[in-house]
């Protein structure tokens, strides 16, 4: 294992964002943690228990000038450019902020022996088929993010072959839950629904491709997964953080239809489309749920009812 837990001070890069943000208040309310926070805002919302730093990952000397400050224990990665999206209409940024971003850590993490657990995506496979893909598997991106993703994975492997620094990659697979920025599907999807049902809209739902079936987990179960690594993740290791639900995104469109209990016409609008889009990004949870002993419980349909009650 990368080390014993006990009295730790973690930095969590993107606490401000969504997962990001969870694992930080998480870990914030357990006295054996000193957790310290990045952002790149001016305006942060305070967390209890979570410090937070301004800095700019793309700048080496603010991401050192941060670390040395610090001195933490353990780092997680999680800060990016989250979209797969929007990294076609931006790739240099995307790359930017996704590869040069964790390449200016993996540095700072050298210079200080600092442990790093570095946050890559499910998207660095692309187009799985049907069939589960599993940490062997080969890599074949179909987005500027998925790749800027797959080759920061490199480095951070590269860096633990040549100059011994302790870090694993953690590859999540699509996860629900509450507080995810607007322009992701779910949440979009949300808004529109609950619009429809307070009579502020027409019964009108506008969506992307809908085909795309993901392997989903709730952020909550995601959220042990990446807490119980602390203890059990092995240096050089790459572990996929998956669910137990492949749905496409019809299926879940139409359960949160159903759980807000409205009718609507849905209206595929091709400008919401990817230039590539994987029909298939399917992914096994062996391999995490041999090393950590748990197995996501919670249900899709119940974290769908609580995000579309944040839009009520």
């Amino acid at each position: 294992m990368i080390y014993n837990s006990n009295h730790l001070k973690l930095l969590i890069t993107g606490a401000d964002g969504f997962v990001g943000g969870l694992v930080a208040k998480k870990l914030a309310v357990d006295k054996k943690y000193k957790v310290f926070g990045t952002t790149y805002s001016d305006l942060i919302e305070g967390v209890e228990g979570v410090q937070f730093q301004k800095c700019d990952i793309t700048d080496f000397e603010s991401v050192k000038t941060l670390v040395d400050f610090v001195k933490p224990d353990l780092i997680y990665h999680f800060a990016a450019q989250s979209s797969a999206g929007y990294s076609f209409k931006n790739p240099v940024e995307t790359f930017k902020v996704n590869f040069m971003g964790t390449v200016n850590f993996l540095e700072a993490a050298r210079d200080n022996g600092v442990k790093f657990f570095f946050i890559s995506s499910s998207e660095v496979y692309g187009d799985t088929g049907n069939e589960k893909a599993k940490e062997e598997d080969p890599k074949k991106p179909l987005s500027p993010y998925g790749a800027s993703k797959a080759a920061a994975e490199e480095a951070v492997l590269q860096y633990f072959r040549t100059y011994g620094v302790e870090c694993c990659v953690i590859r999540p697979f699509p996860q629900i839950g509450r507080g995810q920025n607007s322009r992701f599907f779910i949440p979009s999807v949300a808004k529109q629904i609950m619009e429809i049902k307070k009579g502020s809209r027409k019964p009108v739902i506008k969506t992307g491709n809908l085909k795309p079936k993901r392997t989903y987990i709730t952020a909550e179960d995601a959220l042990t997964f990446y807490i119980r690594l602390i203890d059990k993740a092995e240096s050089g290791e790459i572990y996929n953080l998956a669910g137990k639900s492949d749905l496409d995104l019809r299926q879940i469109l139409l359960m949160m239809v159903e759980k807000a209990g409205v009718k609507a016409q849905i209206e595929q609008d091709e400008s919401f489309f990817r230039a590539s889009d994987p029909n298939f990004q399917l992914g096994s949870s062996e391999k995490i749920e041999q090393l950590t002993g748990f197995r996501a419980e919670k249900k899709i349909e119940e974290e769908l009812k609580l995000i579309l009650e944040d839009y009520r």
